[in-house]
């Protein structure tokens, strides 16, 4: 088993997975599988690209064409714009909390630096300077490194920011072949990095301790996939956004298997866990709520949300309450999907960093 024969800490996932378990046993509720629209957002394309659950209860969309970071509160139903960001389109695409300084790391997709929220001080700021485009797409913190793992989009190389030192370092060349490589990243239970293949056509795992990528999976279709979930058994759902398939991922074998999924462009950007333990796609161009029932392992669907196929929603996090949160793209609200009718499951383990990040 890979857990023993890394050889480093790896606890910080099982805790939350022994929670995570017993609070989707316990579930009795209904599925109820509702879209509901949100408070407004300004009228703008481009706005968010990632959410983030915070300290506080808020959820933080992370800005990619927008000059605000934008804050939800789920208990009043409300939006308020945060602190101004640079301005200028494709600013970051993702982020992640380093819960250690309870700052907000928003990785750097054609901003020149990396993007800093504190939490705490409710302020932004600017981290190191990587210059022109530096193409990330996520961001993750390592629970073995405790440094935070830039995605890389379009770039070649796997980004290592310390957010305490505040010091960028290039990590190693992930041999990706395609213009745009990774869309989001989970660690793993044995502490190593999957990279989720965009248009790299491969899975990578980057690990920490020896700064190595390596492939293990290869043949995915270009633009295949946009985000992810962990489910509690560690598992990987990636969230179609090409491919006519789901992507399951397991980790105990370095090995993946695909469920059926629509056939058609852009469906779902990013993924998250559902009270009752399924894994909700965040809808994009396409117009319904899609979802993967690892009970059936099969991927369902609900009615058909009337949003139109603009790129509806680029985010998506479970709230304190239970609801599951849509980081507004072009739609003009913020969105929120009452998947069951009552429950939450744990949010230690939600805004852990095993889930966390988008």
């Amino acid at each position: 088993m890979r857990v023993s024969s890394y050889g480093h800490k790896v606890a910080p996932f099982f805790p939350h997975q022994y929670k995570l378990k017993k609070a989707i046993e316990a579930f009795s509720g209904t599925k109820t599988n509702t879209y509901v629209a949100g408070p407004s957002v300004a009228v703008a394309n481009d706005k968010f690209a990632g959410c983030i659950v915070l300290p506080n209860g808020l959820i933080m969309f992370v800005p990619y064409s927008r000059n605000l970071i934008g804050l939800y509160d789920p208990v009043t139903n409300t939006f308020k714009d945060g602190p101004a960001v640079p301005t200028g389109s494709a600013r970051y695409r993702g982020g992640c909390l380093h819960a250690e300084t309870g700052i907000v790391v928003m990785s750097p997709l054609l901003s020149p630096t990396i993007g800093l929220y504190d939490t705490i001080r409710n302020e932004f700021r600017t981290g190191p300077d990587l210059g022109s485009s530096p193409g990330y797409h996520g961001a993750i913190v390592s629970s073995v490194t405790g440094k935070v793992i830039l995605v890389p989009g379009t770039s070649p190389y796997i980004g290592i920011y310390d957010v305490v030192k505040n010091t960028f370092t290039q990590g190693p060349a992930h041999g990706g072949t395609a213009t745009t490589y990774f869309s989001g990243a989970e660690e793993l239970p044995d502490g190593r990095i999957l990279l989720i293949p965009y248009g790299a056509q491969a899975f990578v795992i980057y690990d920490p301790i020896l700064n190595t990528c390596t492939k293990v999976v290869t043949g995915i279709t270009s633009a295949a996939y946009y985000g992810s979930a962990k489910l509690p058994n560690g598992d990987v759902v990636c969230a179609p956004y090409t491919a006519a398939t789901i992507t399951i991922f397991r980790w105990r074998s370095y090995t993946m298997y695909t469920v059926p999924c629509p056939v058609g462009g852009a469906k779902f950007r990013n993924a998250a866990l559902a009270p009752d333990g399924r894994v909700f796609f965040g809808p994009s161009t396409y117009d319904r709520l899609g979802w993967y029932n690892p009970a059936t392992d099969s991927y369902e669907e609900g009615d058909p949300l009337g949003l139109g196929s603009v790129v509806k929603f680029a985010g998506i996090a479970q709230a304190a309450n239970g609801e599951l949160i849509l980081a507004p793209h072009v739609n003009e609200a913020v969105g929120r999907i009452k998947a069951v009718s009552a429950g939450a499951l744990p949010a230690a383990a939600m805004t852990s960093i095993q889930w966390n990040k988008n």
